[in-house]
């Protein structure tokens, strides 16, 4: 049985988070007139993948068991993953606030 290496893993989430990001970019590119909602909207949807990274780190251990050994390293880099998400989604969260409210 073929495993993947442990970088392939890390790229998978990379990817994961690229395609989320290439979306959220689409879409307040859509909303671009209205900063304040486009930042929200990218905010919303780095809080969304944050917490999908930590819902599969937490799964993480149930599959180890059954994939033996070269599964140890994914759930320190979703972690890892989601950290950075997360910061990126108060960042934005940030600036939205710095925004006036619309209509002003």
């Amino acid at each position: 049985m073929h495993h993947p290496a442990p970088g392939a893993d890390d790229a998978a989430i990379r990817r994961t988070c690229a395609g989320v990001g290439l979306l959220a970019a689409a879409a307040a590119l859509a909303l671009a007139p209205e900063a304040a909602l486009a930042l929200r909207m990218g905010a919303q949807a780095a809080a969304l993948l944050t917490l999908g990274l930590l819902l599969a780190a937490w799964r993480v251990p149930h599959r180890t068991r059954r994939h033996g050994r070269l599964r140890q390293h994914l759930r320190p880099r979703l972690l890892w993953h989601a950290e950075r998400v997360a910061l990126a989604a108060l960042a934005l969260w940030a600036a939205t606030l710095a925004l006036p409210p619309p209509g002003h």
